[in-house]
C-alpha cells in the first residue's frame, strides 16, 4: 500500500515493521518528536491487514 503508506507518513505517522530490527526505530522517532515538544498517540493494536489472511471460519 505504497500510497497509503505515503500519505500517512507524510501527515506524521510513524510506521512500526513488528518482527524486523527496524522494530525500535520507531520508539527513537517517537522520542524525537517528544524531545520537539509534540505529541505522541501510540495505538498498540495498530497494523494493516495481511492479504493474505482469511477470516475465521
Amino acid at each position: 500500500m505504497p500510497l497509503l503508506s505515503r500519505a500517512l507518513t507524510r501527515e506524521g505517522y510513524v510506521p512500526v515493521h513488528r518482527g524486523s530490527r527496524r522494530a525500535p526505530d520507531a520508539l527513537r522517532h517517537a522520542a524525537d518528536v517528544l524531545t520537539e515538544g509534540r505529541s505522541v498517540l501510540i495505538h498498540p493494536e495498530g497494523g494493516l491487514p495481511r492479504h493474505d489472511a482469511r477470516p475465521d471460519a
